[in-house]
């Protein structure tokens, strides 16, 4: 059978589309390789409540205890799938590895996403091939950023979160740009069991697709009730598990324990920070400049696009050698991922930072926001230079790019040092302290602290008592900011624990040295424990070190614990300091 005349072209179009995918993937995977080393504790929350779900126990930190303290509950099954498989081990390589393929996943999808926004331009503005090279670009720009790259390794949710929001979006657009309506509703009803805002990220991209065309199209409005009808019903199914499982209640208690904010950040630090270390930016004004850039670029396309068109109308020479595009229908497939991009921005002021290294709350959003950029930019020099718009708009493109990763360089070196010296604290700190629990204390004992995640993972048959909150829905709902609640001290020390375990950090001197001249302790929360009568008569237990002890046992000595282990932190020494309740007195009041 001949060969059919476009043949040559749909080769050419395969071949740029798997070197454009495939140059991405192997930047993205080379770039995220020196993150795999990371350890953060919060992911081994979510790990205890898989455990125990795989036990039979339950979705549960505490045994009896119904109090969900995690906002990720796709992953606990799935996790929970990992355990009962393969045990401990294997639960945070996996969580690791689901981390990196979803990144993988978020990297392509940003480039289908830039490719279905230009499908919306005429056709001849660009060819298919120059619509996969400007995919490329985007999936570039997601790849390089430095904050999807470290939250790829964290064992949390971000990535998967960021690989569904941007697939979902990418779905949406694949109807408004002719390419069929494929899984929208199931991916976007995933992405709400992801993380929380799912359910607001569906309802913001849906209205904006309502009025930004589907109002006047019937079938893709009948696709949309459709889409909102699977994500209401597997939310609201979700809420009514949740509410059986967890006591009438509707709101995670993380909610309640963060609802606070947290001490010293903002909302506003939080942005311009993000901005700083990872778009160059150098002060308020910029960075705002640059945070909603990705998402006022179709505005900013179609405002370009126009009043060069009117320019070009009286000389029909000059429309001739640059005929201007209309790209309506482009920014109408544009702007549920624009609209998704600013409510990434301006949630932060709702929720509050977060705490974590590498931005978790904006990560999700890179990929979206560089699709529509490139496609936007794209667009524009299209309408400067019809015949050479894909030349402009690489060559422009690839100088973004470059700049970014130049900017973004000395952030990702730190944070990769940061990283690998957390993860020898948490080698060396919280597993051997999880350890020496595991030999000292009895199953059931209870132990108190505020790195639940590692210590509790490890040590399924104690009871742990989260004093931040997390966990643990009384002080969660006490007045006050995260790591600073404002409870009555007695709360944790009626309970007893047999353990408590207590931070302690010390800043360094300019040779690197310990000041434990300035030691205290990490949070107010903490330090109002160490201050109440009931540590002095129950925990503390000062005493004399021997001649030849070494540094962490004559701290043990002076701040009266039973052991101190100490955490690598970036900038300050942080120990963790293992309080054991002495044996009953006569009055069991005594102190309290």
């Amino acid at each position: 059978m001949p060969e059919s005349k476009d043949a040559p072209q749909r080769r050419r179009d395969r071949i740029a589309t798997w070197v454009s995918a495939i140059l991405a993937l192997a930047t993205y995977l080379a770039l995220v390789r020196p993150f795999l080393p990371q350890i953060n504790d919060d992911a081994f929350i979510t790990f205890r409540y898989a455990k125990f779900l795989a036990l039979g126990r339950g979705p549960y930190f505490n045994v009896g205890e119904p109090v969900e303290g995690y906002t990720n509950p796709l992953m606990v099954p799935l996790m929970a799938v990992v355990w009962r498989v393969a045990g401990d081990d294997a639960v945070l390589p996996a969580a690791k590895g689901l981390g990196v393929l979803s990144g993988c996943a978020a990297v392509l999808a940003a480039g289908v996403l830039a490719r279905r926004i230009l499908a919306g331009l005429p056709e001849g503005v660009f060819s298919r091939t120059s619509c996969v090279c400007f995919g490329g670009a985007a999936s570039l720009l997601t790849a390089i950023n430095g904050a999807l790259l470290l939250n790829s390794t964290t064992g949390l949710e971000t990535t998967l979160f960021a690989a569904l929001v941007t697939a979902g979006l990418a779905a949406m657009a694949g109807e408004a740009s002719g390419g069929g309506r494929r899984w929208v509703g199931v991916i976007f009803a995933l992405a709400a069991l992801t993380r929380p805002e799912g359910v607001a990220v569906f309802v913001v991209a849906a209205a904006a697709e309502f009025l930004a065309g589907a109002r006047h199209d019937a079938a893709r409005h009948r696709a949309l009730k459709r889409d909102g009808l699977i994500v209401a019903g597997v939310v609201i199914l979700h809420l009514a598990l949740r509410a059986l499982l967890y006591d009438g209640e509707f709101l995670p208690n993380t909610y309640y324990a963060k609802s606070g904010g947290m001490p010293e950040r903002t909302a506003g630090g939080y942005l311009l920070g993000f901005a700083r270390n990872h778009l160059g930016a150098r002060d308020a004004l910029s960075a705002v400049f640059r945070l909603l850039l990705p998402a006022t670029a179709p505005l900013m396309m179609w405002i370009v696009v126009r009043l060069r068109r009117e320019a070009t109308v009286p000389g029909k020479e000059a429309q001739a050698v640059d005929a201007p595009v209309r790209p309506t229908r482009a920014v109408m497939i544009a702007a549920p991922a624009a609209c998704v991009t600013v409510f990434g921005v301006a949630a932060v002021f709702f929720t509050g930072p977060d705490w974590m290294p590498g931005f978790r709350l904006l990560a999700p959003y890179v990929p979206a926001a560089a699709a529509v950029g490139v496609a936007s930019a794209a667009g524009i020099c299209a309408s400067f230079a019809a015949r050479r718009a894909t030349a402009w708009g690489l060559g422009t493109l690839a100088a973004c790019i470059a700049w970014l990763w130049t900017v973004q360089r000395e952030t990702i070196s730190r944070d990769l040092s940061d990283i690998r010296i957390r993860a020898e604290g948490y080698r060396k700190g919280h597993a051997e302290l999880a350890a020496w629990l595991f030999n000292s204390a009895r199953p059931g004992d209870v132990v108190a602290l505020m790195d639940i995640g590692l210590v509790g993972f490890l040590n399924p048959d104690l009871r742990v008592l989260d004093i931040t909150g997390l966990t643990d829905r009384m002080i969660a709902r006490a007045p006050g900011p995260f790591l600073c609640k404002r409870f009555a001290p007695a709360y944790v020390y009626d309970q007893r624990p047999r353990f408590l375990i207590l931070t302690l950090q010390a800043p360094l001197r300019p040779g690197g040295e310990d000041d434990f001249r300035n030691l205290r302790p990490f949070t107010p929360i903490e330090e109002r424990l160490i201050e109440d009568p009931a540590f002095s008569a129950w925990y503390a237990r000062p005493r004399e070190p021997e001649e030849d002890a070494d540094l962490l046992e004559r701290l043990a000595c002076v701040t009266g614990a039973s052991r101190v282990f100490r955490h690598e932190y970036p900038g300050l020494s942080y120990f963790l300091a293992a309080f054991e309740r002495v044996a009953e007195a006569a009055d069991p009041d005594a102190g309290r």
